[in-house]
């Protein structure tokens, strides 16, 4: 019999119908052999007794989110590359293939956007354009407008730098980054890039990755909430990790492999390093708010600002708020971290 931790063909099977996905043999075989899941191994039952399919352990943990994946888009490809990027084991090749296809389109295109007789700056806006697609396009482009208006209406004065429109449109922005991205990526190949990266190099940026929209989501999140309408930029931030999809991947990917190889690794260490600790407890306020009954009423962002600013509204607000996280101590407690519990006490004496 197998170890523990080990399964036969015929429990993975009856695991996953039991999960709510009755597969075939057939379709398991299929899977493993293209390198989604793992390779079985047989083992001999004894002499004339055959033998039998033993899938190593988690493999039912990966086909139940292969599954999941599948009900989503149906190419293999694709579901390969996202079981990869949350964190399963997949065959090298099923990484490295949909990167290089990105690589070879970035080299392609970046030498286009150069050589263009319309010049380097609209060729590489052509590509921007394909790229993001017309709604993408005007949806980013109406943040940024917002993004750079005070609550006044005037636009956010930039004195010290010599820019065209504010805010600049897409293609604006595109002729002022273009000297630096050719200079940045002058004599780089994105194909050997991808070629020369390790599966561990790619294991790593992908987590990088994971951690720099897990950073930007947890608190832009937060921000956006507290700030309404006069936080479009952290609204907009917020939007980006919910804005990447299964088919987006090996682009994310490529991206920051490109940024760990022209950026100095101080400007994505700042993203890392751990928030303020009123950011932090800015976040737990809002995490109290979301998921302890009645906190809505209570803890709003019209009295988060006021105590921030310390007017009199504060006065109002402030016993309110200290007397709900007392009457529901054992909630907040299960909801948040002890440390910001234990600042926020602190706080409320003071």
């Amino acid at each position: 019999m197998p170890n523990a931790a080990e399964l036969t063909r015929e429990q993975v099977l009856l695991a996953a119908a039991g999960a709510g996905f009755p597969i075939t043999g057939d379709q398991l075989a299929r899977w493993h052999r293209a390198g989604l899941l793992p390779r079985p191994r047989q083992r001999s039952l004894g002499r004339g007794l055959g033998t039998v399919t033993i899938y190593p352990a988690g493999t039912v943990e990966q086909l139940v989110a292969l599954c999941r994946v599948r009900q989503q888009h149906r190419s293999l490809t694709r579901a390969a590359f996202q079981l990869w990027w949350d964190g399963f084991p997949v065959d090298p090749e099923q990484v490295w293939g949909p990167l290089g296809e990105v690589a070879t389109k970035f080299d392609s295109d970046l030498a286009g956007a150069a050589t263009l007789q319309v010049g380097p700056a609209k060729g590489l806006t052509a590509v921007v354009n394909r790229r993001l697609g017309p709604q993408r396009r005007e949806a980013l482009e109406t943040a940024i407008r917002a993004a750079s208006q005070h609550p006044s209406g005037a636009l956010t004065p930039f004195p010290d730098l010599d820019l065209p429109s504010m805010p600049p449109s897409i293609d604006e922005l595109v002729a002022l980054l273009l000297p630096i991205m050719i200079g940045a990526l002058s004599g780089l190949s994105a194909v050997d890039l991808v070629k020369n990266s390790s599966i561990d190099d790619l294991c790593a940026t992908r987590d990088e990755a994971k951690l720099v929209f897990d950073s930007i989501g947890r608190w832009a999140e937060p921000m956006a909430w507290l700030w309404g309408q006069k936080g479009t930029v952290f609204q907009l931030l917020a939007e980006i990790p919910k804005a990447i999809g299964p088919a987006d991947l090996p682009d994310v990917l490529f991206a920051f492999l490109l940024f760990r190889r022209v950026v100095p690794p101080e400007i994505p260490a700042l993203v890392l390093t751990p928030p303020p600790p009123l950011l932090r407890e800015i976040a737990a306020l809002k995490t109290i708010r979301d998921r302890v009954p009645g906190a809505d009423s209570v803890i709003t962002p019209m009295a988060i600002r006021a105590l921030l600013r310390g007017n009199e509204a504060a006065k109002r607000h402030g016993p309110k708020i200290t007397s709900f996280m007392q009457e529901h101590e054992p909630e907040v407690r299960s909801v948040i971290e002890p440390d910001l519990l234990s600042t926020q006490d602190t706080q409320g004496e003071t």
